[in-house]
């Protein structure tokens, strides 16, 4: 009887295409400490702020990223029990994933470990946080260090870390050597009569003008202000543009489920009161299970813009998002206000974005960024 392995093989292909592990906040290192005899009360106090809005992000990265482990561990772990049980099961499978399963229990036992050291640094930037000034002073590097150590130890290296199966090696089929046959008499073959030449057609191509290129010189997007007015606190003038869509992102799992639909689709927009800028994210996801898939869009969470000349900057998150949802398309939005500092506001308005980093509650994604220059059209608008 034939015996039918299409199971166990379906099996295997859902774990290869879930193993996959996402990079999860991967950090940099943090700016050198001045001496803190030089430091004013003001930056004193700004100093111990970012270093704690930094321990809280990295906190929350580690709670993504061993959550993320744990829930393929245990996928991987009941995949393993369920190929057991049939019988027609290929040992060199089982011991490939039983390998693999011990991989991912050294990791999480890993991210245990470095979520223990994020939550003592968190604890020790909020002592800090209550303390005085002078206080806040003496304890600053203590904390600078603890905080750009646990930076440098929830750095990933190295590649994703992914299951690979041990396929059984196939036993080579021997050749079989025919009998040599009389060779056939030679046929005379009459040769092919010349095709006719073709007549050659003339053809006008036009001319390549770069001023007409939409790529090195993109339609100007409209500026549209969805509200001109003016702060009430401060009197300043407050404007800001119409959201138009940035990027959209489908990872290639969940095509089925979407039905062409994007997973993520985010629009963005700016706003300024006065000098100061910022930029305003709306996303939409569209997922079987967002709360666990992305949690919320927290506070102080980092977002990093990746230019096309390879530079970068890292801006934070003002407000904390629960996420509405939308029972019509069940599709979750999430909203965003990220502060633009002056050197992030030049380099914004003379440059393109290739890609960029979003940090969720369970951890971060990277998006490639479709719309390049919408960011750099609309920065032109409040000039």
């Amino acid at each position: 009887m034939k015996k039918n392995h299409l199971p166990v093989i379906s099996l295997i292909m859902y774990a290869v295409m879930t193993s996959a592990v996402s990079p999860l906040n991967a950090q940099t290192r943090l700016d050198s400490l001045p001496p803190v005899d030089s430091l004013d009360n003001a930056r004193v106090v700004a100093w111990t702020q970012q270093l704690g809005s930094r321990a809280e992000a990295l906190k929350l990265t580690g709670q993504g990223r061993l959550q993320t482990v744990v829930s393929e561990r245990e996928a991987l772990d009941s995949l393993i029990v369920r190929i057991k049980t049939d019988s027609t099961a290929d040992k060199s499978v089982l011991d490939s994933l039983g390998n693999r399963l011990k991989e991912w229990k050294l990791k999480e036992k890993e991210l245990a470990r470095q979520l223990k050291n994020a939550g003592k640094t968190m604890d020790q930037a909020i002592e800090c946080a209550a303390l005085d000034v002078a206080a806040q002073r003496k304890m600053l590097p203590a904390l600078w260090k603890s905080v750009n150590e646990l930076i440098l130890l929830t750095s990933p290296s190295g590649e994703e870390t992914k299951v690979t199966l041990a396929r059984p090696v196939k036993p080579e089929k021997k050749k079989t050597v025919p009998e040599k046959q009389a060779e056939p008499a030679p046929v005379t073959v009459a040769p092919p009569e010349k095709p006719a030449t073709p007549t050659p057609v003339a053809v006008t191509v036009a001319k390549y003008n770069p001023g007409a290129d939409v790529m090195l010189n993109p339609p100007p997007v409209p500026c549209n202000f969805e509200e001109n007015s003016r702060d009430e606190l401060s009197g300043a003038p407050y404007r800001r543009t119409a959201p138009a869509e940035w990027f959209r992102h489908a990872p290639a799992p969940l095509k089925s489920f979407l039905q062409d639909r994007p997973n993520v689709r985010c629009e963005a927009a700016l706003s300024a009161i006065g000098p100061r800028a910022t930029l305003l994210l709306t996303f939409t996801v569209i997922d079987p299970n967002p709360r666990k898939s992305f949690g919320k869009l927290p506070k102080d969470a980092p977002a990093t813009l990746w230019f096309m000349d390879g530079t970068s900057f890292e801006l934070y998150n003002s407000i904390n998002d629960e996420g509405i949802i939308n029972y019509e398309n069940q599709s979750y939005t999430f909203r965003g206000k990220y502060p633009i500092g002056d050197a992030l506001w030049k380099k914004i308005r003379r440059s393109d974005l290739d890609k960029v980093r979003i940090t969720w509650e369970s951890g971060y994604e990277e998006y490639d960024i479709q719309f390049v220059h919408l960011l750099r059209q609309l920065s032109r608008c409040f000039e």
